[in-house]
């Protein structure tokens, strides 16, 4: 995944899922984002898809997710909807928010993503990336914003770590989860290997106090989309009023000087953060980010068993 040296955030004011201009708004962002048109290919849909657990809030609202299959599907793409969570199933997930039933229309098909072959690493440390379906041209990467008790904040740098596949993600909260900033630097060291994606952050109505999955909702009617993560998240905070020591991936990303982390060096080609700015409240003080192991064994113990069990 390349970055530009002058990103693009798109971002529009959107105060509720269940309005007509919804999906006009979702293809607004993304026509603006993408430097081309995806027509007649695959497509891979990532929302978050974090638990069962207060769905709803904690996950990629499934009206935004029936938005953007119905852009892409609409362009005559064949259109997959995937994720690998740490702990249970992209279906379970999926299931929770009624997703079957919304993306039938579209053909729009949920996948797990898993472990598979690999094409050689371009970094020297971190979890290997799950298996893209075969053909898939583009990445649509569906970010929840919410308050986040061992990163500060979640926004799209971290919801592409859920590319990573469900066990290997888990083990990597026990490897990196020594520190905030040793597991803000292993995301930013995946970086480089994710395929080609773009961005579309759902901060419609967000989740702030808490999270991942616990906190309290926040309508701060934020959409907003970028090629370069960095940047969109970079923008995302602005609108929220914080400073990098709020965030320990801005922090890290900053001390790297990556591109899309200096808000001077992102061109908006829709609202500007201060447009947008919203009260928001971060967890009071950051939790190790590190799983217990014996949550951790009893998921893989889990996952081998699911693979056991006959189809059908």
């Amino acid at each position: 995944m390349t970055a530009s040296r002058s990103p693009v955030v798109h971002m529009t004011r959107q105060l509720r899922y269940e309005d007509d201009r919804l999906r006009s708004a979702a293809a607004e962002c993304l026509d603006h984002a993408l430097d081309r048109e995806i027509r007649n290919s695959a497509v891979l849909i990532k929302p978050n898809f974090i638990s069962r657990q207060n769905a709803f809030l904690s996950c990629t609202h499934p009206g935004l997710i029936e938005a953007v299959c119905a852009h892409f599907s609409g362009l005559g793409n064949n259109v997959l909807v995937g994720d690998s969570p740490a702990f249970g199933s992209a279906r379970n997930v999926a299931s929770a928010l009624d997703l079957p039933e919304r993306l039938t229309p579209y053909g729009a098909r949920i996948v797990e993503l898993k472990a598979g072959k690999q094409a050689a690493r371009r970094t020297t440390e971190g979890p290997a990336l799950a298996q893209i379906p075969e053909n898939v041209e583009l990445v649509v990467n569906l970010p929840k914003l919410k308050a986040h008790k061992q990163m500060g904040i979640s926004g799209a740098t971290k919801n592409l770590f859920g590319l990573v596949p469900g066990a290997r993600k888990a083990v990597a909260h026990v490897r990196y989860g020594q520190s905030h900033q040793a597991f803000a630097r292993m995301l930013l060291d995946l970086l480089p290997d994710y395929p080609e994606s773009v961005s579309l952050l759902d901060g419609i109505r967000a989740m702030e106090k808490s999270g991942p999955t616990d906190g309290e909702p926040r309508d701060c009617g934020i959409l907003a989309a970028s090629r370069d993560p960095l940047a969109l998240d970079t923008a995302v905070y602005l609108a929220l009023g914080l400073t990098r020591k709020d965030v320990p991936l801005w922090q890290a990303a900053s001390e790297r000087e990556l591109p899309g982390t200096e808000p001077e060096t992102i061109v908006y080609s829709g609202m500007k953060p201060q447009q947008l700015r919203t009260d928001f409240q971060m967890p009071e003080c950051l939790s190790p980010v590190s799983f217990h192991p014996l949550r951790l064994a009893k998921s893989i113990c889990k996952r081998g068993l699911a693979r056991l069990r006959p189809a059908g």
